[in-house]
């Protein structure tokens, strides 16, 4: 059982890795060549952590196509896909709480343009008529 355990959690952990790191690189960058850079190399990593633990079944796809090739018992499968799944959510509820702009950062846009310094276009929007909540 504790053995069963283990698996699973190392399923989760290779989702949420390569869920992670490629949203996080999309919320960033948006160039298609860097994420799929960026989807190699976590999936390489997420293998690499996994492999001798579950074998590195990472997504619900691959675990699917084991059970019905009948190379995975169906029970073991289905606790896979179940952890995959939350993995993989966990991972983007963490991206997107990640990704959306701070507070603090804000403040440092407002207090930037009060003292003159030229922000790039995309943030120029951040420094006009702020709401006067930003100042407290």
């Amino acid at each position: 059982m504790a053995l069963e355990i283990k698996k699973c959690m190392a399923e989760f952990l290779g989702s949420f890795i390569l869920v992670l790191a490629v949203a996080m690189m999309a919320a960033a960058t948006g160039n298609v060549f860097i994420v799929a850079l960026t989807n190699g190399i976590a999936l390489l990593a997420a293998i690499f952590i996994t492999l001798r633990i579950s074998g590195a079944q990472i997504t619900p796809v691959v675990t699917l196509a084991l059970i019905l090739a009948e190379k995975e018992e169906p029970a073991r499968g289905v606790s896979f896909i179940v952890s995959q799944l939350i993995g993989g959510l966990a991972a983007s509820c963490s991206s997107c709480s990640a990704a959306t702009p701070s507070l603090a950062f804000l403040r440092l846009a407002r207090t930037l343009h009060s003292c003159r310094v030229l922000l790039p276009k995309p943030w120029e929007h951040l420094c006009s008529s702020p709401p006067s909540s930003w100042l407290q």
